[in-house]
């Protein structure tokens, strides 16, 4: 399930400012159940790995994407996402003492990448 390479426009909002840049994915992803913002025993060492990538890359700001599949009722679908990037920023932040001003999370929206519904139910990490 994870991205050979991919770019991905995002619009974000940081306070006053606005960014849109391409973004390139950085291959990782934390899987999610269906409906759920709890990150699963499973994916820890998924958000490990991150965590060490990002101390080993101090410049760079990382974007948390948060994306579910097309089965998510669409009353629910920028909920689930925001809440998803934000569960993985928190964990981040706390347990591996990550500086949040390095960190974006935003809700992306719905993933079709995958065929299997399951598969897009992620939080994907990108650069900056």
């Amino acid at each position: 399930y994870y991205m050979r390479r991919a770019l991905l426009t995002l619009t974000i909002a940081i306070g006053t400012t606005i960014y849109t840049k391409a973004q390139t994915s950085l291959q990782q992803s934390i899987r999610f159940v269906k409906d759920s913002v709890e990150i699963k025993e499973s994916q820890i060492a998924t958000l490990q790995m991150m965590a060490e990538y990002i101390n080993q890359h101090p410049d760079e700001i990382i974007i948390i994407g948060g994306f579910t599949s097309k089965e998510t009722p669409a009353t629910r679908i920028g909920e689930v996402c925001e809440k998803r990037a934000e569960a993985v920023k928190k964990r981040l932040v706390e347990d591996y003492n990550i500086d949040p001003e390095r960190l974006v999370s935003i809700g992306a929206g719905v993933s079709t990448r995958y065929e299997e519904a399951t598969f897009n139910e992620v939080v994907t990490f990108f650069k900056k």
